[in-house]
């Protein structure tokens, strides 16, 4: 890509991935993005091809163009032109973002699908490009599993403990924190040093496993939120995964997070954790709105109604105030199905609800063969629900509108700064209340169709480039647009 001063933007911005179907309710769905440069394809047929540009951050504004050659056998090539304006103002790196994205990750499904020892050398090998792919999107939460089957059995790959719990011979209890901390400093070094989220004190089964060292056998204990015998259990736990927090300096980072549990299981379990680690916070994703506890990273489910007031009192005191979708919504939502620009629509639904941002379950709980079909359990998971990404890593569409969408969201925090400024400007105040305008329209019943989310989408960006145009471009580039 080069501008027609001759500034380019180098051979590494622009990378093109062909474009792979996979199943999905029956029907075949494009999303897989091939890195391969070379692919066979049957006479008379197309397939697509996904051209991503990284538009270096010392690059200079201005109008680029170049070109992406397409070549087939017998000499016969085709070159397609590309086009790119940059403008003169870039976004923070990644990790600066502040759209709080908490895709959950599953390490035991890439030790299995690598065929590797979880936690071995090579596995933390393995996973490094996968991590490091997320925190590009603005990752800002490490999952991490405090004992085996927090959500029981609902993957292909369950959650392991990444605590080894021991009760010892006289009834005390012994932990060893060993995993968590190589995955914690794995995960820091990758790019994933914000917040560490560990699931769960209030498991779904209510039941909960730790080696008996006696026998030196596996054992489960069962144990509900408010009854004496859960205290028991969390009571020494908590004191000790304090304490461990402050040695490692995880301090303000390590969150105890709940599921889609009732509110009087949380009720209970937040006070054991307010009363024997009081320094260690709290994060939900549920149904219910925070009532007498508080949740410092709290999720809604899509579509339930939630106080604007109590949103707004939550940001003004610093606590995170993000939504989800899952199983459900069948639409909007991310599903493989799902129309691509759902998925951007996501990060305009954060900024027009004046939300912190996005929660989604599984980024790589994959399937048995994941580039065959995307459904796994097909009775509650549609397909895709379990997964953005497949393995390599190789991107999809679904995760790239996403980042997309997260984005938009960073430009309309950084142009409203800007535009607040320049208000004078009568240019500067119609743009503003044309981008309000075409944020209002974004609400959780504004997607009734396969097109709606694509219309709200182009809007809002039709907005925030007009907006762009007026605060932070030169007056006589703006004439000249």
């Amino acid at each position: 890509m080069v501008s027609k001063d001759g500034d380019s933007l180098g051979d590494g911005s622009l990378n093109a991935n062909f474009v792979r179907y996979v199943l999905a309710a029956e029907t075949l769905y494009p999303d897989i993005l091939d890195p391969v440069e070379r692919l066979n394809l049957a006479a008379n047929t197309t397939r697509p091809v996904w051209v991503t540009m990284e538009v270096p951050r010392d690059a200079k504004p201005g109008h680029y163009s170049g070109k992406v050659a397409v070549k087939a056998a017998g000499n016969v090539r085709l070159d397609f032109t590309f086009k790119l304006e940059v403008l003169p103002l870039t976004l923070p790196a990644p990790k600066d973002w502040k759209f709080h994205l908490d895709l959950w990750q599953n390490p035991f499904a890439v030790a299995r699908w690598h065929r590797v020892e979880p936690w071995s050398d090579e596995h933390f090998r393995l996973m490094e490009p996968y991590w490091r792919m997320l925190a590009e999107a603005g990752q800002k939460c490490l999952t991490v599993s405090l004992f085996h089957h927090p959500w029981g059995a609902q993957v292909y790959d369950g959650f392991e403990e990444m605590v080894t719990w021991t009760r010892k011979s006289d009834g005390t209890w012994e932990y060893d924190f060993s995993i968590l901390d190589k995955y914690v400093a794995f995960a820091e070094r990758v790019g994933l040093d914000d917040q560490i989220n560990c699931y769960s004190m209030i498991p779904w089964t209510n039941s909960f496993r730790y080696i008996d060292a006696k026998s030196g056998d596996w054992k489960d204990v069962g144990a509900i939120a408010g009854n004496p015998a859960y205290e028991e259990i969390w009571g020494p736990f908590l004191k000790a995964l304090e304490q461990h927090s402050k040695e490692k300096g995880w301090g303000g980072r390590l969150t105890i997070a709940i599921d889609e549990r009732g509110e009087k299981q949380v009720l209970a379990a937040t006070g054991i954790l307010k009363k024997y680690a009081p320094s260690i916070q709290l994060s939900s994703a549920s149904n219910h709105p925070p009532s007498d506890f508080t949740i410092n990273d709290w999720s809604s489910t899509f579509g339930t109604s939630v106080d604007p007031n109590m949103v707004q009192e939550r940001n003004s005191r610093g606590l995170k105030t993000t939504f989800y979708v899952c199983c459900n919504p069948t639409r909007p939502n991310t599903f493989t199905f799902s129309p691509p620009a759902e998925s951007a629509w996501m990060g305009l639904y954060a900024a027009a609800q004046n939300r912190s941002g996005f929660l989604r379950w599984a980024y790589n709980s994959w399937n048995e063969n994941p580039f065959y079909d995307t459904k796994y359990w097909p009775q509650v998971w549609a397909a895709g629900d379990c997964f953005m990404i497949y393995p390599g890593p190789r991107s999809s569409i679904r995760f790239e509108r996403l980042r997309e969408g997260i984005q938009d969201y960073e430009k309309i925090y950084i142009l409203r700064k800007l535009a607040a400024k320049q208000l004078n400007d009568p240019r500067v105040k119609k743009a503003v209340k044309e981008l309000d305008a075409a944020l209002a329209v974004i609400d959780h019943q504004s997607v009734t169709n396969n097109t709606a989310a694509s219309v709200q989408v182009k809007d809002v960006n039709v907005s925030i480039l007009q907006l762009s145009r007026l605060v932070i471009c030169p007056s006589s580039l703006v004439q000249s647009l």
